[in-house]
């Protein structure tokens, strides 16, 4: 499997490249978004994942198509063997997951200082985490939080689920996950084995990948993606 990290933002001729292979769909949905530089990094992702899906299923960029599922996970359409994806973005970061066949879900979140860590846990965390989050002192709160949350968000990526979901996995508060955990199917829950493991991203950030039903341990290999116009990808 691969992470790709895409470095946000990029400059405007950039920007104006990776927006003439997007989809009359991908630039509907970049429009809404209010700020320019929201949609400056929204056309940035999604033209690198474009290049990258385009590269490996053997397809120009600017006819990979996709469909979704129930929950809005998309997907590769009308080709055997596709590569299974997980895209995610926020502020200066885009993070990449790809893999050959497996199921895979990315998250990564800036640590904004003044986010409601607290509050957010107890909607959306189980009342043991969100007790073991409190029970931490403040300074080593927040950090838990975010942590947390990416693995949270990238496990119903993986998953295909909605934020109604998010409680029903305990993902290990407070503790590092660096080297990667199975956790185990809990069939009374409905919720198959997975494969979950912290992405060291950059400083205040924090990331997380999960693959859904794997027999073996795989270690993801971080990669960083620099799109270079007129070329379709160089990284390492």
């Amino acid at each position: 499997m691969d992470i790709w990290r895409i470095n946000l933002p990029q400059p405007q001729n950039v920007v104006e490249a990776l927006d003439s292979i997007l989809s009359i769909e991908d630039r509907a949905r970049a429009a809404r978004y209010a700020r320019p530089s929201d949609r400056a990094q929204y056309k940035v992702t999604h033209g690198a994942l474009r290049i990258l899906l385009g590269t490996i299923a053997g397809q120009n960029p600017r006819a990979v198509s996709f469909d979704v599922n129930k929950n809005g996970k998309p997907r590769i359409m009308d080709k055997e063997n596709v590569p299974r994806f997980s895209l995610s973005h926020t502020r200066d970061m885009g993070l990449l997951a790809i893999t050959p066949r497996v199921e895979v879900g990315v998250d990564v979140e800036f640590q904004r200082p003044d986010f409601p860590c607290l509050e957010i846990a107890d909607r959306f965390f189980s009342v043991e985490e969100s007790g073991r989050l409190r029970a931490l002192s403040v300074e080593a709160q927040r950090g838990a939080f975010f942590a947390a949350w990416v693995r949270k968000e990238a496990w119903i990526k993986a998953q295909g689920e909605s934020l109604e979901s998010l409680h029903l996995l305990n993902v290990g508060m407070g503790q590092s996950l660096r080297e990667g955990r199975w956790w185990g199917a809990d069939h009374a829950l409905g919720l198959p084995a997975i494969w979950l493991q912290d992405v060291d991203v950059a400083t205040n950030y924090a990331g997380a990948v999960v693959l859904n039903k794997l027999d073996k341990p795989v270690t993801p290999l971080l990669r960083y993606l620099e799109w270079v116009p007129g070329s379709h990808y160089s990284g390492g």
